[in-house]
């Protein structure tokens, strides 16, 4: 497995650019994307067809599971939040 990184996941990155670099994505097995509030949860929310700012609470070291077949739409598969594990993070 190879690392990369973008700037694609930054908070300054544009729905239209985020999409844009989803589209470049080769056919991968596994993508894991790792960001900040509020963009990474904005992106979930769009990948899973939620729509409504602020709709998924998406605390700080929460994980999210993804299925999806075109890096453009998903499915939830599990969504993890530290308080979940009972871990605190601050």
């Amino acid at each position: 497995m190879e690392l990369k990184i973008t700037g694609a996941l930054l908070n300054e990155t544009s729905q239209s650019q985020f999409e844009a670099w989803l589209a470049e994505l080769p056919n991968a097995k596994r993508v894991l994307f790792v960001g900040h509030a509020p963009s990474l949860a904005e992106r979930v929310q769009q990948l899973i067809g939620i729509t409504g700012s602020g709709t998924l609470d998406f605390p700080k070291a929460g994980l999210v599971c993804l299925e999806t077949e075109d890096c453009r739409a998903g499915k939830l598969k599990f969504f993890i939040t530290p308080k979940l594990l009972g871990v605190r993070a601050d």
